[in-house]
Parts: structure tokens; C-alpha cells; sequence
């Protein structure tokens, strides 16, 4: 896909179209004429939410491989195939996930809001046809224009969204006292869809991995002055991508090994993740010294918050689930500051280097 931004639009609009033939076809096809309810078994949000995301996985997947084309994706072709493959999956499933966890929400609430109301045939068709389309437009796009920063925020949502569901679907409503792990213990939608979100989520940073070390390959953060490549400024890249993949293999290992089969290996991905990130908030300002004082000074911070979490819990201060839950938030937090500051470091020097480059009257 080599088109202006309009012809990306137009494709998504044409995508969004077959969506709703696809959805509102399918509740042809599962209601028969009846009037479902609004949430529920057999509901028209139920429906919503599998069609829209089996529409969402199929719709990522092609859009990205299309957009493969474009412009400054030539760097993906460099990846192995079987991590290309891995990766769409991953992107794909995390964006179906979403679509699925947000139909299922606005069904909810809207159950809520017309309690016992029934949908007439053709308004289900229609409401199913619309999320399945609303779902196709907006994965499509996010497929066609994937960034560090979009994926970033992509890997953000999935993890809120799926540990929030696994925790509310929790049977045992004190599972907090223990560790936040015990979610993935149970043999329930809870237990999976904690499994699933910590897979996936680790997969997804591996995958961020590559597009952050692209944007700095492309960057002036891995060149000379004079525009010749940095060996030294590319083995710290190729540093950070290392770290990067070593905590996302951790997270995605904490929903591998369940800590209740798997002890011993459970408790090492998860120290590993909190020793990966450790590592390269420690070695950043080696790294990358031309980023922001202050971001170095955050990434310090919020290590020394997460080792003082811990300690509050070898002394009894906290429950293991506390510390975990701070420990997640302030490891996606630093993630999302670093592509942050990559992008604006690597901004402010093309501009300082355009503007040495203009002669002066």
C-alpha cells in the first residue's frame, strides 16, 4: 500500500463496508428473525463482540502485511520470517482482544441502561453489522500506520484491559491477598485471559524492541556529525533491543509457567523482568547520553520506587499484589517515556542539523 493518506482512508472506509456486510450477515445467520437481548448468552453483544473480533484479527493482519510496502518499512523485511510471523500475531491478536473487551463493555452498559429490552431482527443485524464495521475501520488504520508510539500504546491498552477482565472475573474475591500471578492459577476465563494477556503483552514488547532500534538506526542519535553511521551509538541500540527482548520473554514467561505448576521458573521470569528493567534504566544515560537529563532521573525514580515496594513487602508493609501491580505500571510507564524521548532527542537534533547544514546569508 503506497497511497496518500486519503487513499488509506478511502481503503478503510471500503474495509469498513464489507465489515458490516460480514456482521450483519452473521446475525442474519445466528438470530433467524428473533429478538435477542441486548447482553448476555445469545445476545446481540455477545455476537458483537466475537464478530468484531474475528473481523479486527483478520483486518490487522492485512492491513499491516500491505502497508509492508510503504516507505520506511523496509527495515521489517530484514526480520526473519518466523519473527514477522510472531509479531503480526501478536499485533493482531492484542488489537481483537481489544475490539472484543470493548463491545463486551458498551453491551454491559447498555444492558444496564434498558434493562430487559429486546432488539428487533433488523436493528440486531444492524447494531452487529455497525461494531463489526466501527472494528474493521479503526484496526485497519491502526494496521496501515503501526508506529513505536501507536504500538506503545496499543501494548498499554491490552494489558489494562485484559488483566482488569481477568480480575473481575475472578471466582475468588480475595485473590488480591496473595499475588496478582494467582489470576493465571485458576482453570477459568479469569485463569486464561491472564495467561493470554501476559503472553501476548510480552510478545508485543519483543516487537516494540524492533520498531524502537528502527527509529534509532534511523535517528541521529546512531550517526556522526557528519551523517556516517556510530558503530558504538549502534551496540548501544542493539543494547537496548537485547534488554528490551530479555523483559518481554520474562513477561510473557510469568503466563508460560503458572506460578502454581511452575514455582521456581514463575518467580524467576518474574525477577528477571524487574532485573531487565533495572538494567537498562541503570545503563540508559551510558546508552542514549544525548536523551533528557530529566528522563534519566525518572527512570532512577521509579526503580528506587519499585525496590522500596519490595522491601515494604519482605517487612509485612504490603501484599505481594501491590508490589507487582506498581512494579507493571511503573515498567510500561518508563517504556512509553523512553519512545517518547527517542522521538523528541531524534527530532531537536535533525532540526539542529538542518539548520548547521543552511548556509547564512
Amino acid at each position: 500500500m503506497n497511497g496518500t493518506a486519503a487513499r488509506i482512508e478511502s481503503t478503510a472506509l471500503v474495509v469498513a463496508i464489507v465489515g458490516f456486510a460480514a456482521g450483519a450477515l452473521t446475525g442474519l445467520l445466528v438470530f433467524h428473525g428473533g429478538t435477542p437481548p441486548l447482553s448476555g448468552p445469545g445476545s446481540v453483544g455477545t455476537l458483537t463482540t466475537f464478530t468484531s473480533g474475528a473481523v479486527g484479527l483478520c483486518v490487522f493482519v492485512a492491513g499491516y502485511v500491505l502497508s509492508s510496502g510503504r516507505p520506511g518499512r523496509e527495515w521489517r523485511r530484514t526480520i526473519p520470517l518466523w519473527r514477522r510471523i510472531v509479531d503480526i500475531g501478536a499485533l493482531a491478536l492484542a488489537h481483537a482482544a481489544v475490539a472484543m473487551l470493548a463491545w463486551i463493555t458498551v453491551a454491559f452498559v447498555l444492558a444496564h441502561a434498558f434493562i430487559d429490552a429486546a432488539i428487533y431482527s433488523l436493528a440486531a443485524y444492524g447494531l452487529v453489522g455497525g461494531g463489526a464495521a466501527a472494528t474493521a475501520y479503526l484496526v485497519f488504520l491502526s494496521a496501515s500506520d503501526m508506529t513505536t508510539s501507536r504500538l506503545a500504546t496499543v501494548l498499554v491498552v491490552f494489558l489494562v484491559l485484559g488483566v482488569l477482565s481477568a480480575t473481575l472475573s475472578e471466582s475468588d474475591p480475595h485473590w488480591w491477598q496473595t499475588n496478582i500471578s494467582d489470576l493465571g492459577v485458576d482453570k477459568d476465563f479469569s485463569g486464561a485471559m491472564f495467561d493470554f494477556t501476559m503472553i501476548v503483552a510480552g510478545v508485543l514488547i519483543t516487537t516494540l524492541s524492533s520498531y524502537l532500534t528502527s527509529d534509532l538506526e534511523a535517528s541521529p542519535l546512531t550517526r556522526r556529525p557528519d551523517g556516517t553511521p556510530d558503530p558504538a551509538a549502534r551496540r548501544h541500540a542493539a543494547e537496548i533491543t537485547v534488554g528490551l527482548i530479555v523483559l518481554g520473554l520474562c513477561m510473557a514467561g510469568v503466563g508460560v509457567f503458572t506460578v502454581d505448576l511452575h514455582t521456581a521458573i514463575h518467580i524467576g521470569v518474574s525477577i528477571g523482568m524487574v532485573i531487565a528493567f533495572g538494567y537498562l534504566v541503570i545503563r540508559m544515560p551510558r546508552l542514549e547520553p544525548r536523551l533528557p537529563r530529566p528522563f534519566f532521573l525518572v527512570g532512577f525514580a521509579f526503580l528506587a520506587v519499585v525496590v522500596a515496594a519490595f522491601v515494604a513487602y519482605a517487612v509485612g508493609y504490603f501484599y505481594l499484589t501491590v508490589v507487582e501491580i506498581m512494579a507493571f505500571a511503573l515498567v510500561f510507564v518508563w517504556l512509553f517515556l523512553l519512545i517518547r524521548n527517542v522521538a523528541a532527542a531524534a527530532s531537536d537534533l535533525a532540526v539542529a542539523d538542518a539548520a548547521a547544514a543552511t548556509p547564512r546569508a
